[in-house]
């Protein structure tokens, strides 16, 4: 099972020493962010499969939305399986802009 993750964000303060003034630097930043995004939520799904063997987030519902034919067979012990399933996370992260009051991004000729 693959969970795919979007979000957007703004950048409010910054603690590393990454330089926000070029567009490498929100690259590195949103790689740093779905990085860490995917790591917690693995964890914390991984957690719950194993001490309460239950379907909590709701994958089932979406799956009897989605592949209705393919839940009704499951349906019965949807719990147990899916207290087995690997699940991956994949997130992406697009940060918009910057609250930051210095280290502004530099127009590199890019956009207006």
């Amino acid at each position: 099972m693959v969970v795919n993750i979007e979000g957007d964000g703004l950048i409010v303060g910054l603690y590393d020493s990454i330089n926000i003034t070029k567009v490498e630097g929100y690259g590195q930043l949103e790689r740093l962010g779905a990085d860490y995004l995917e790591q917690q939520m693995s964890e914390s799904i991984g957690r719950i499969q194993k001490r309460f063997g239950m379907d909590v987030f709701g994958f089932g519902e979406q799956l009897y939305r989605k592949h209705y034919a393919q839940y009704i067979t499951l349906a019965g012990n949807w719990n147990e399986i899916f207290a087995n399933i690997p699940v991956k996370v994949k997130a992406k992260i697009k940060l918009r802009r910057s609250e930051l009051k210095t280290n502004q991004i530099v127009n590199e000729g890019v956009g207006p």
